[in-house]
């Protein structure tokens, strides 16, 4: 008989079949497992290639020679975003209780745990430059933080990020907006800052009188080498001039430059006007550097050497190429810069260069487009105050006399790039037509056009007359009406009338004829004490055809009371005004002085009447002594403001001014249409 097996019981059967089921998903689990790791590493190239464009991780490609902080940054791994996180934290909270210098530290320490995250950079830098500067009081102070915002951009968040359209657009904006706009309540003091920053390095602008000129001067520091000791070991004749200035307590860097600056500017200087000039250890120190750096035999030598001094600063301080701004110069205009909208524009300019087949997302592409953008805002301005006067304060540059001026050898190269870059931006799109500057900058390219055509007619010299008739002509051809084939009526106008239509309907009274004709007569004035007597002239032409406008039915009228003195007399109330301005630096005035008759009798060579200075002259002539005595040190006023020329034959007969106008009666109506 045999015992039958006893029968499992169900609970063992049950934890039995769990434990083959749990097998079973152990192994399932462990087949997912596999297939997801090796999914993964077939994606992985994929995702680090793309992280590594979006700048989410450090490239070791890009971090070579970079600075111990930032190496280090890479070896945090998954805490490096807990740390950003927390430091964000910590920096927002900074900026709220208005530890700004606290605040910048920390935005320091993100940028560099995340050096190739080119937002990060752009972020902090506008931060620094916008948000902090304007929480500051003195212009000083705010200067520091648009500076603080320049620096982190340029000196760190370019090298780290070379190929990042979205950093040099902020970078040349920061030049262009911050310190080249209005907007600003301190816009003055960082433009006065920035001009005598750039002075200090590259001396006064040269005396130069076509662009070619301007290239020439520049470009031997663009081949210059950038080692100094280099060159003193290669250049014999520049090793002895080094000695030379050593003994004259003079080094081969920025001490050597700022001396230049100073000391040989090409203008006349108030130094030269002193009532009684120091004579001191440190004067005659000052003149033997002088004679030693002005040493015909040595000028060679000298210019090598400067040259060489200038590179270096510029490559190590300010990371501008002087070769790259060179080529720049080659492609828009002589440069001057100290202009902020000359260096807003070079990095507009570089970064679109550098940046050619690195436009990977839109947001890139919208980058792309602005940073051209900033290229015609910068070559605008400079159509517009692209000549700088500058009189510098070295101890106080923000107390600087500046004074922009508009250059007209831009609107060429503003129009070919409107062309250039609308073509190269839009050519694709269904809306571009050709000779325009495309579906996007259409607007401000026509808005540029119509204003430089005012500006190159009212300058008066035929060859930018003959400029505004074919920039008219262009309005004509490719300006249409939005049917696109008709010419726009308000270009169907002879030129003199498109340019003058606004400026004449305010001749039509003497209250409003007389202050645009003293204006521009001021603007002349002005001029010619900044050496632009060509300029110049041309200003008191155009006022001569405004006077000949509104005079041309009074000629006969016997109500002496509507008539206008002869233009050299106005001319001469314009500058007693500007001579007796006490908010105008002296050395304006001085220039002014001395230049104060040329553009008149360039314009009116007929004029045989007194001169502008002998009809002023004994009005002012208090003035003048009590401004040169007031000055620090004090001015001899027999060199600063001389006597004209027969003066006493003039006081014998001196002229005879018109009847001043009655403000009180009316002129009633008239009809001036041409």
């Amino acid at each position: 008989m045999s015992l039958a097996a006893p029968a499992i019981p169900d609970y063992l059967l049950s934890r039995e079949q769990a434990r083959r089921n749990e097998r079973v998903v152990q192994l399932a689990a462990l087949l997912i497992g596999a297939v997801a790791i090796a999914l993964a590493g077939w994606l992985l190239p994929g995702l680090n290639s793309e992280r590594k464009a979006r700048g989410f991780v450090i490239d070791p490609d890009t971090i070579k020679g970079l600075p111990p902080e930032v190496i280090l940054a890479r070896q945090t791994g998954a805490l490096r975003g807990y740390l950003i996180v927390r430091l964000s934290e910590r920096s927002t909270r900074f900026k709220e209780q208005g530890k700004s210098y606290d605040a910048a530290q920390t935005a320091s320490w993100i940028c560099r745990l995340l050096p190739n995250f080119p937002a990060v950079w752009s972020h902090h830098a506008w931060d620094q430059a916008y948000n902090i500067s304007v929480q500051r009081y003195s212009p000083e102070e705010r200067w520091k933080w648009v500076s603080n915002g320049i620096r982190l951009l340029r000196d760190e968040g370019i090298p780290y990020n070379p190929k990042a359209i979205k950093l040099y657009k902020e970078l040349a904006w920061l030049y262009y907006h911050k310190i080249g706009d209005r907007l600003d309540d301190h816009h003055l003091f960082y433009k006065r800052e920035l001009a005598v920053e750039m002075e200090r390095v590259l001396g006064p602008p040269p005396t130069a009188l076509s662009a070619d000129d301007v290239l020439a001067a520049f470009k031997p520091i663009a081949d210059a080498p950038g080692d100094v000791e280099s060159l003193v070991q290669q250049d014999p004749q520049v090793q002895q001039l080094v000695e030379q200035l050593r003994a004259l307590d003079l080094r081969p860097d920025k001490v050597l430059l700022e001396f230049v600056a100073r000391n040989l500017r090409t203008q006349l200087q108030l130094s030269s006007l002193l009532k009684e000039p120091p004579q001191n250890a440190a004067e005659q120190l000052r003149q033997k550097r002088i004679a030693l750096l002005t040493d015909e035999q040595l000028r060679p030598a000298v210019d090598r050497l400067l040259a060489c001094v200038r590179s270096k600063v510029l490559r190590e301080e300010f990371k501008l190429d002087p070769n790259r701004m060179y080529e720049c110069m080659e492609e828009f205009g002589p440069f001057d810069w100290r202009s902020p909208f000359a260096i807003g524009l070079y990095w507009s300019w570089l970064g679109d260069i550098v940046t050619v087949g690195h436009i990977r997302t839109s947001n890139d592409a919208n980058d792309s487009m602005n940073t051209v953008r900033n290229i015609f805002f910068c070559l605008g301005n400079l159509v517009q105050q692209g000549k700088l006067v500058l009189e510098p304060n070295w101890e106080r540059p923000n107390a600087s006399a500046l004074d922009p001026m508009p250059d007209l050898r831009y609107v060429d190269r503003l129009h070919r790039a409107f062309l250039e870059y609308g073509e190269a931006q839009f050519k694709d799109d269904p809306e571009f037509r050709p000779n325009t500057a495309g579906p996007n900058y259409k607007a401000g390219h026509v808005n540029f056009i119509e204003s430089a055509i005012a500006l190159l007619y009212l300058s008066g010299e035929s060859g930018n007359i003959a400029k505004a008739e074919e920039y008219l002509d262009y309005l004509r051809k490719f300006n249409p009406e939005p049917d696109g084939r008709t010419i726009q009526s308000r270009y169907m106008v002879p030129l003199k009338e498109f340019v003058m239509k606004d400026l004449l309907t305010r001749l039509d009274t003497y209250k409003m004829a007389l202050p645009a004709i003293g204006n521009t007569l001021g603007l002349a004035i002005v001029l010619a004490g900044q050496d632009q007597v060509a300029e110049a002239t041309a200003r008191v032409k155009t006022a001569g055809e405004m006077w000949e406008y509104y005079m041309k039915d009074l000629k006969s009228d016997r109500i002496d009371r509507r008539k206008m003195d002869p233009l050299p007399y106005l001319y001469a109330d314009a500058a007693k005004a500007f001579l007796s301005a006490d908010g105008v630096d002296i050395i304006y005035q001085v220039r002014a002085w001395e230049k104060l008759q040329r553009p008149l009798a360039e314009a009116l060579p007929e004029w045989e009447g007194p001169t502008t200075q002998q009809i002023i002259y004994d009005d002012l002539r208090d003035y003048f002594v009590a401004r040169c005595e007031a000055h620090d040190p004090p001015l001899d006023v027999s060199k600063a403001f001389p006597e004209p020329a027969g003066m006493d034959d003039y006081r014998q007969n001196p002229i005879q001014r018109a009847k001043t106008m009655d403000e009180d009666v009316s002129e009633g109506e008239r009809d001036f249409t041409p």
